[in-house]
């Protein structure tokens, strides 16, 4: 029954992010996440682990938008870790010039880079969820999208929405 409403949650964001295109509660977005993570637990177990540190949470987001790169951080990272696993931390704060910032690390076994880059520009790699994602975050909110990785540490992913 956990599992049926999880994916029942997971469900209903997706169908209404897709119909409406406003900007959602980061709550909001947070509750899809923890949704979406325990169906992603049910199937990886205890080779998943997730921790959120969250000390700013009224803001608005992109609707799946931190989701989408928590759901890159398990499928192209810790699972990619076998039977090690790896964990996955968010955390919302303001800087100290009253910017937004949200990050979402993980330790799974990371990329490079540049490389990356060379094969989307190449044609080599489909990159176009996250580029309409950044763009939207870019678009709706003003907000930067970064992310660095190192082969063998992982991944983090950093949105800076400029403070109100």
């Amino acid at each position: 029954s956990d599992l049926l409403y999880d994916f029942t949650v997971h469900l209903k964001a997706c169908i209404k992010s897709m119909s409406e295109g406003s900007l959602i509660p980061f709550t909001q977005e947070i509750t899809n996440i923890k949704a979406f993570f325990e169906l992603e637990k049910m199937r990886m177990g205890d080779k998943l682990a997730i921790e959120y540190d969250l000390k700013e949470t009224d803001f608005q987001v992109v609707p799946l938008g931190v989701q989408l790169f928590v759901e890159n951080a398990v499928r192209h990272g810790i699972f990619f870790r076998g039977k090690t696993g790896g964990k996955i931390t968010i955390k919302s704060d303001r800087d100290k010039d009253g910017n937004i910032v949200v990050k979402i690390m993980d330790t799974g076994v990371g990329f490079d880079s540049q490389k990356v880059l060379a094969e989307i520009d190449r044609g080599e790699k489909d990159a176009a969820g996250i580029k309409n994602l950044t763009f939207q975050f870019k678009r709706l909110l003003n907000a930067d999208v970064s992310v660095e990785s190192q082969i063998g540490a992982g991944t983090e992913v950093t949105i800076l929405i400029p403070g109100h």
